[in-house]
């Protein structure tokens, strides 16, 4: 073929519909690279329903591109829910974790996640870099690790490592960082197979997946939010797109923002909705039409309280003190409290002086923010609607900087990362 390139233009993911309703998207931009091939399904599911699976499961769109009508950008949280419950309702083997909530913008997803919640839902989120945590220092995956060393011989089988697997999902059954194990375990498994393995193969091997995962951080299980920048390269059977922004500033084009609302759009394996604001929405949803595209309309229910602004923010390793359960005097007191806790568990603040403690249900400081960060938050303690466990880290002594060590007590102790609902901006 010389020079010339064919253009890879087979989709493997999405269904017909959606492919459809992406292809016309895009045909709106004048500067794009495959004008004279546009996406198609591939061969092997060419004669498969339109719509996938959903041209019968749901009754409402037979598979096609959802575009749902709302009042205001503040309405489409209650859409969201709206959406994902019909789909939970007319879908077999349908799963909160195979849903995704994509914006332009991180604020809109605040009050997705409120309402979800509320009604049950569970979500998960991605955590930026200036907030992420190290996945290998998760209290669960150096309780393993400490197993597989423990455990007598200078080699382990797989059936071994699976055994002390089982021993930490019956110690922690409610603890959801286990799961880390098992992905990171069968991942190994994978690799290495049955036979017997040196066990320091175990740690590095931990040790290097789970700090490349580090840089695409989630936290929690169910509804993936997120940001349609951060979801390229990413998979989910049901996609609802928020509204809102989307329209070019700061040198900016529509072209690119097309470009970016098309990532979002073939993210969808099996459902697509994109919400439509009625005023100020996305100029170019109002050209999508045909076979592919189904349109509703979504009023606000009239006993439908507004959704409370409330804002979530983990808090970052430097915004705890994280010596705390390793120099407090009731160490012991404190170590037995957190092995107590769990992810999701709630939490308060607690201030002292120009302390704030973090106190668990039964009374006992679990920990404290450190000092600049502890001024912040005495400040907002009035807007604090809930404190709660996002994780439960370990660490050293030798983490602590030497002219600290002596005032530590315990080689290793528990660091409680808390995250903080509130109804303020801070």
């Amino acid at each position: 073929y010389g020079a010339r390139r064919l253009p890879l233009v087979e989709n493997y993911r999405s269904t017909a519909h959606i492919i459809a309703a992406a292809n016309q998207l895009i045909a709106q931009n004048q500067d794009r690279l495959k004008q004279d091939a546009p996406i198609r399904i591939d061969e092997n599911r060419r004669l498969q329903p339109h719509g996938g699976r959903y041209a019968v499961l749901d009754a409402t769109t037979n598979g096609r591109a959802h575009i749902l009508e709302v009042g205001s950008i503040e309405d489409q949280a209650e859409a969201v829910q709206f959406t994902l419950q019909r789909l939970f309702d007319s879908g077999a083997n349908f799963a909160w974790d195979h849903c995704a909530v994509l914006s332009p913008r991180r604020a809109w997803l605040a009050p997705v996640r409120t309402l979800l919640e509320r009604a049950g839902i569970p979500v998960r989120y991605r955590v930026d870099a200036a907030h992420a945590y190290s996945l290998y220092r998760l209290r669960e995956v150096q309780s393993f690790l400490s197993a597989v060393e423990s455990h007598s011989g200078e080699t382990i089988e797989a059936a071994v490592l699976r055994a002390l697997l089982a021993d930490l999902q019956i110690r922690r059954p409610r603890e959801q960082a286990v799961a880390f194990v098992l992905q990171s375990l069968a991942a190994f498994t994978d690799e290495h197979g049955e036979h017997p393995q040196q066990k320091h193969l175990v740690r590095e091997f931990f040790g290097e997946l789970l700090m490349e995962q580090r840089r695409e951080r989630t936290i929690g299980q169910g509804v993936m939010l997120g940001t349609v920048h951060g979801s390229k390269g990413e998979e989910h059977d049901h996609v609802v797109l928020l509204d809102g922004d989307w329209h070019a500033r700061d040198g900016g084009t529509l072209e690119e923002l097309r470009r970016l609302y098309y990532v979002g759009m073939t993210r969808a394996r099996q459902t697509l909705t994109l919400l439509q604001c009625r005023n100020g929405g996305a100029p170019w949803i109002p050209r999508l039409r045909g076979d592919c595209i189904h349109r509703s309309l979504r009023e606000k229910p009239v006993n439908r309280a507004d959704v409370p602004s409330l804002r979530y923010e983990l808090l970052s390793q430097a915004d705890i003190w994280l010596a705390f359960a390793g120099r407090a005097a009731n160490h012991e007191r404190i170590a037995a409290a957190i092995d107590g806790l769990c992810t999701g568990d709630a939490l308060r603040l607690d201030p002292s002086g120009n302390r704030l403690f973090l106190v668990d249900a039964a009374g006992v400081r679990v920990g404290a923010l450190a000092t600049q960060a502890a001024q912040r938050w005495q400040a907002e303690l009035r807007n604090v609607q809930s404190v709660r466990v996002a994780a439960i880290l370990t660490r050293k002594s030798q983490d602590e900087d030497p002219e600290y060590r002596e005032a530590v007590r315990r080689d290793a102790w528990q660091v409680v990362v808390p995250e903080i609902t509130h109804a303020s901006e801070l």
